[in-house]
């Protein structure tokens, strides 16, 4: 083998050497190629194409320019070769044969086993025939091929386990004849009467002769007199109602399967269907349903279960339902269960054990276990156990066990557990309220009661209006807040633990305030008033007015009013020394003939003079006569005191106005006897005078 390209030089000098090697060594020396011209094969292959042949690769051979390659070898192909190659495998394993590489960059056996019929085939490369359908052999039988064998269908026959052409319609069972005519002679299994029915007839069973036959579709028949009266009853044979030909105008097409109810009993009363219902009134009708009666006149049961009108419950009426029972006249229950209805002229829309079993003219619209026992025309229109026992005309909404139980003409909105046991009262939402008297009401809240006549309770928790209480107590939020007897026109805007006794009083708002005399006011925390003290005013903390001391008035912290009409302004700081409290009385009387006249401001027990404390004090006083020409005189001192061992010291006292208009007139301040400081208007002359005191003082603690 000679070559000739530009590589041919160096080639031919291998094939030299290789031939001298050859000549040497012999053609198959030892070694992983088959032969020195194998070796010399690949060495030329690597030179004319990059991808070269793996070592075991023999005999590769290369198409063209882009490297299209048909080799041998051992194994499974593993080069990377461009698809289009072709590698015949030759190892001897089960995986030998042809393998082509594919655009995908796998290499894929190609099948080169000739093709044979197996299986549901027979035949050749060329031509097949179906002998089998899933592995169960097809009959070779061929079909009918006349008319009759139009329609045949491949079957399994289980007996000579082959698919088999059979004809596809058997006439059987409840059919006779064949493909192309059929008659009925059975009904589910049950054989029909071949006798010609007549026009109306309607197939019906007969016991007797056990098979279907043709009858008359109704019984429409009257034993006297045809003419007047039409009765007609259902066409069930052995389960159909009882009708009796002596009543007048029967109607009732429902069953009896049980065979021992009456059906319809009463003249002009009908059963248009349904199972073991009556009706034994005249009049009256059950339109379906199951078990129900029908006793009074007049009346009607459209559906349901087990639905009761009762005797003389005439002109009643039960829509549907289960268990329900009428007894009332001109009463009704248009659906729900176990509704019971025995009052007149009474309705239950709806729900479950709902009662209305005294009086007249009351409603239960819907709800759970509801009940109305007394009184005339009230109302509940829903909810749970709510009760009704006054003497009528109230109302309950909706909520959960409510009451009203006494008087009339009372309202429960909604809520629950709340009760009104009076007249023309109300509660309109809340849980646990109460209203147990007259012309009274609860808007809302919890647990709120309100005792007293024409009481009113806004809202809150524990808020009391107490029996005695009456006429327009009023307490419209807060907590535990009371208004007590025997007052009456008492308010209570707001707060807490409050207490309002008196009458014409007001706690506006605040917590732990004690209003026990009338015409009073009140705003703030531990304020008090006591008996005694009306027309008291009080805006602060810890707060009083004493008995003695109607018309007082405190404003602040910790100051008491013990004179009439006092008035204390007190900013008490208790976290440190250093008291403060300013206060006002005034004082007046009156001689005759010119004698004295004693303002004297008690001590202990009246006004706030306390060991350790100094106090700062203002007198204006006003005289004027009563008798002969209007005249008068003033004066005004400044004193300056403090008080030790319970006795009040005047350190300084200065008259700082004296207007005696020449009337001669004249005042003194004298010494205290223990803290009760003495004014005197002096005797003089023989007129009949008039004296007022106006006395201030402010204190502060020396502590």
């Amino acid at each position: 083998m000679v070559f000739f390209d530009d590589k041919a030089a160096t080639i031919n000098d291998l094939i030299g050497a290789i031939e001298a090697i050859e000549l040497e060594l012999g053609l198959t020396p030892a070694g992983v190629y088959a032969s020195v011209r194998t070796r010399l094969d690949i060495l030329e292959a690597r030179i004319n194409n990059p991808f070269a042949p793996a070592p075991n690769v023999e005999n590769p051979f290369f198409i063209g320019n882009d490297g299209v390659t048909i080799s041998t070898g051992f194994g499974f192909p593993t080069e990377n070769r461009i698809p289009g190659s072709l590698y015949l495998r030759e190892d001897g394993y089960n995986a030998q044969g042809l393998y082509a590489r594919r655009p995908d960059g796998y290499w894929h056996q190609i099948d080169t086993d000739p093709w044979t019929a197996n299986g549901d085939l027979a035949g050749t490369i060329y031509t097949q025939t179906v002998i089998g359908i899933q592995n169960r052999p097809v009959s070779a039988t061929a079909p009918q091929t006349d008319s009759e064998g139009d329609g045949y269908v491949l079957t399994w026959n289980q007996g000579t386990a082959h698919w088999e052409p059979q004809i596809g319609f058997f006439a059987a069972s409840d059919l006779s004849g064949n493909k192309i005519s059929q008659t009925v002679i059975r009904l589910q299994g049950r054989p029909l009467s071949a006798a010609a029915p007549l026009d109306g007839y309607a197939i019906t069973w007969n016991a007797t002769s056990v098979q279907w036959e043709p009858r008359h579709q109704a019984v429409v028949f009257d034993a006297v007199d045809s003419n007047t009266t039409t009765n007609i009853r259902s066409n069930r044979y052995a389960t159909q109602s009882p009708l009796l030909n002596t009543k007048a105008g029967i109607v009732n097409l429902g069953s009896d399967t049980t065979q021992a109810t009456t059906g319809v009993t009463g003249n002009y009363a009908s059963i248009l269907g349904g199972d073991q219902n009556i009706v034994s009134a005249d009049y009256s009708s059950i339109v379906t349903g199951l078990g129900s009666s029908v006793n009074g006149t007049r009346a009607f049961i459209g559906a349901g279960t087990t639905n009761s009108i009762l005797l003389n419950a005439n002109n009643s009426f039960i829509g549907t339902g289960v268990s329900n029972i009428v007894g009332g006249m001109s009463a009704g229950v248009v659906a729900g269960a176990n509704n019971t209805v025995t009052s007149n002229q009474s309705f239950v829309g709806a729900g479950n054990t709902n009662q209305i079993t005294g009086g007249s003219e009351h409603s239960i619209v819907g709800g759970t276990v509801n009940s109305i026992t007394a009184g005339v025309s009230s109302a509940i229109v829903g909810g749970g156990n709510n009760l009704i026992t006054d003497n009528g005309n109230s109302f309950i909404g909706a909520g959960n066990n409510n009451k009203i139980q006494f008087g009339q003409y009372n309202f429960v909105g909604s809520g629950s557990a709340n009760e009104v046991d009076g007249t023309r009262s109300s509660i309109l939402n809340g849980n646990g309220n109460l209203v147990a008297n007259n012309y009274s009401a609860i808007i809302g809240g919890l647990t709120n009661i309100a005792g007293g006549t024409y009481a009113l309770i806004g809202t809150g928790a524990g808020n009391n209006i107490v029996t005695s209480a009456a006429f327009s107590n009023m307490i419209l939020n807060g907590i535990t807040n009371t208004t007590n007897g025997p007052g009456s026109f008492n308010t209570i805007i707001n707060g807490t633990l409050n207490t309002l006794v008196g009458s014409y009083s007001l706690i506006l708002g605040g917590s732990n305030n004690s209003v026990n005399d009338g015409y009073s006011l009140v705003h703030g925390l531990n304020n008090t008033t006591s008996i005694g003290s009306t027309y008291a005013t009080v805006f602060g903390n810890n707060n009083s007015v004493a008995a003695t001391a109607p018309h007082g008035t405190v404003i602040g912290s910790f100051g008491v009013a013990r004179l009439p009409g006092q008035f204390v302004l007190s900013a008490h700081n208790w976290t440190s020394p250093g008291d403060s409290q300013f206060s006002r009385v005034i004082i007046d009387g009156t001689s005759a003939g010119g004698s004295q006249i004693l303002l004297q401001i008690p001590g202990d027990g009246y006004i706030t003079m306390e060991d350790g404390k100094s106090y700062d004090i203002n007198v204006r006083i006003l005289v004027n006569n009563t008798t002969g020409t209007p005249t008068c005189a003033r004066f005004v001192y400044d004193i300056l005191a403090h008080q030790e061992g319970g006795v009040l010291v005047l350190d300084s006292v200065t008259k700082t106005l004296e207007t005696d208009n020449g009337t001669g007139w004249s005042t003194t301040i004298g010494t205290p006897t223990g803290n009760a400081l003495p004014i005197a208007v002096n005797g003089s002359g023989t007129f009949t005078r008039r004296a007022i005191a106006t006395v201030e003082w402010r204190e502060i603690s020396r502590l």
